[in-house]
């Protein structure tokens, strides 16, 4: 499910092409989930900023594939997977799908709730960037070789790619 699409003859309010583009995001896999979640009648969306911009699209999306379930999309930020869109489960929502942060299973036995935690997986390439900021930090530490990585869930794939664009600058 990527690219631009229509649905009910509506226009897009932000095509959901560059989403798809520069993340992986299984759309395909929230569908199963519901639909084999047979007594689901309400289906709650929880989105981080930086993909809150398609949330009315991927609602469509997902509404166009799992008929007869009604949508509710938060509105509240979200900043982490520890950081759950409560307020929707006293709106009656049955299952809450979590978009773009892993899941924490130490935390799931806090929540009498069902929660699908969808990743957001970057897909664009970080080697420009990671080398470009391991010049930057050498310089502002006159020489400095030394680097730390750390980074969020979407891009923990890339660490590798990050680490080995640094040490091609010498780090």
């Amino acid at each position: 499910m990527s690219g631009t699409r229509t649905y009910e003859g509506v226009e897009q309010r932000r095509a959901t092409g560059p989403l798809f583009e520069s993340y992986d995001c299984d759309l395909d896999g929230v569908v199963a989930k519901i639909l084999g979640r047979p007594n689901t009648k309400s289906v709650g969306l929880q989105f981080p900023d930086g993909l809150r911009d398609y949330a009315t699209e991927i609602e469509k999306i997902l509404r166009k594939e799992t008929p007869g379930i009604e949508y509710v999309i938060s509105a509240d930020p979200s900043y982490g997977a520890c950081d759950l869109a409560l307020n929707l489960q006293r709106l009656g929502v049955d299952l809450l799908v979590h978009f773009g942060h892993t899941e924490m299973p130490s935390i799931n036995h806090l929540f009498q709730w069902d929660v699908l935690y969808v990743s957001a997986r970057h897909k664009l390439d970080v080697a420009t960037v990671s080398a470009a900021g391991a010049r930057k930090l050498s310089e502002l530490t006159q020489g400095g070789k030394r680097i730390g990585i750390v980074t969020t869930a979407q891009h923990a794939h890339k660490l590798q790619q990050m680490a080995d664009a640094m040490k091609a600058e010498g780090f």
